[in-house]
């Protein structure tokens, strides 16, 4: 069987050949009735398809609420649901390690989060009884390496090629 990443990935890209995202963030679902309707949806209501999608696959697949940057950090001491505005998954792979994945972020593969949901506290809810804080602020990175090969004439003029590789969130920005 393919990897987990991988069977992810495409279940992601079947979901989103047939629902679009609204552009609206949220954290509630509407019902299967109005995504089938309307055939796009808030990142809640994609990101409960896709985790749907995944226990379909027996993937392990949990929500992550939390705020966006945009919006500000939860407080620490008395984080509140109202201080929650939006979503994503975390998988876990066959290795037991985690990866995250948001059905809503346009051109992010999966194991990249976009950079507004790269946030120092959000929640992950394992069931009824069972939740834990996560740091997502390292899930993805932003790398650009370049390389430049050049020569310098005697009048002082510089010709040359540059290349550059963008990585995780860069290449998703590019």
């Amino acid at each position: 069987t393919l990897p987990v990443k991988e069977r992810t990935a495409r279940l992601r890209e079947l979901l989103k050949n047939n629902f679009a995202w609204n552009g609206n963030f949220g954290i509630f679902a509407v019902g299967e009735r109005k995504l089938q309707k309307e055939r796009t949806a808030n990142s809640a209501t994609l990101n409960f398809a896709l985790r749907s999608m995944l226990r379909d696959a027996n993937i392990l697949a949990y929500p992550v609420v939390m705020s966006r940057r945009t919006r500000g950090r939860l407080p620490q001491l008395h984080p509140s649901g109202e201080s929650l505005n939006t979503m994503c998954l975390q998988v876990i792979g066959e290795d037991g390690e985690p990866f995250y994945i948001d059905a809503a972020a346009p051109g992010c593969p999966v194991g990249v989060l976009p950079d507004n949901l790269l946030v120092e506290r959000a929640r992950v809810i394992r069931g009824e009884n069972s939740a834990e804080w996560v740091d997502l602020t390292h899930v993805s990175s932003g790398q650009i390496s370049s390389f430049s090969r050049g020569t310098l004439s005697a009048d002082g003029r510089l010709e040359g090629t540059r290349d550059v590789d963008y990585h995780d969130n860069s290449s998703v920005v590019f």
